[in-house]
């Protein structure tokens, strides 16, 4: 932060008897608390000086000495006694050499609205590059190249939420954790309508889930088929090119039906 230079007459022990500015405890805490931006309240405090400062309630002032007073840009100050006309904190009228302005000590008139400042996130990324510049006996050198990305935020966007799926009672807990685990390598989802598919083709096979489920991890099945095991033995049947291609990535009935006409003929998945 800039340091300024000290004020004409600096001694560092400033005394109110040297001169000072009086102004209502009420009128300032009223100041305080309403919601001005650091210029507004700069011109204020000019606006104060150059009026209570001097035993009135009113004085003709320029741009420019404002300026000189707070250190504010002429434009900045011109536009931000605008703001507080309009929020009817200043009052202002015709001067003989710029505008005669006070302070409006009806602050219950006062009509400011809090700035809002939106700001977008930036997220910095640092990427190191080496040069040779064909040079096999020069070292490396690395260079850190900064890449700026803005992001927009994405309200549409939201979390998707999963919802756990239930060891069933009858299943041992070494089975169904070797079984989840599969189909997480096989990237396929834990849902319910997995779980009665290959609990009603286990029904068809004559075994039970827990038996299914096993079958599947032996073999690396995600899914299970009745047509996939031998009744009588329970071990997987002899399959053919097709059934053993479905068997291998686990596609039971269900996800099979989509993609085959009701002839039995395969059909191409756009």
């Amino acid at each position: 932060m800039e340091v300024r230079q000290p004020l004409p007459g600096y001694n560092g022990n400033p005394q109110a008897e040297d001169g000072h500015t009086r102004i209502a405890n009420e009128l300032l805490e009223a100041i305080l608390l309403a919601d001005l931006s650091k210029r507004q309240q700069k011109v204020i405090l000019a606006i104060i000086r150059k009026t209570y400062g001097y035993n009135k309630t009113c004085d003709d002032m320029t741009v420019s000495q404002l300026s000189l007073l707070t250190g504010m840009a002429a434009p900045h100050v011109s536009t931000t006694i605008k703001e507080l006309m309009e929020a009817n904190v200043v009052s202002a009228g015709a001067g003989r050499y710029g505008k005669i302005l006070s302070i409006n000590k009806k602050y219950d008139e006062w009509k400011v609205t809090k700035t809002v400042t939106i700001t977008k996130t930036v997220i910095t990324k640092t990427v190191t590059e080496d040069y040779q510049n064909g040079n096999s006996e020069l070292p490396k050198r690395s260079f850190g190249v900064t890449k700026t990305v803005h992001t927009k935020d994405n309200p549409k966007r939201q979390l998707q939420k999963t919802i756990p799926i239930d060891k069933p009672i009858d299943v041992p807990s070494e089975i169904w954790a070797d079984w989840t685990e599969l189909r997480k390598v096989k990237k396929a989802p834990i849902t319910i309508t997995a779980i009665k598919g290959i609990e009603r083709e286990a029904g068809l096979a004559g075994i039970s889930l827990a038996e299914a489920l096993q079958t599947c991890c032996a073999n690396g099945w995600q899914g299970f088929k009745a047509a996939w095991v031998n009744k009588k033995t329970g071990q997987p049947a002899k399959q053919n090119n097709a059934d053993r291609y479905l068997s291998s990535w686990g596609i039971d009935e269900q996800e099979t039906r989509n993609e085959r006409d009701i002839t039995g003929t395969s059909k191409r998945l756009d």
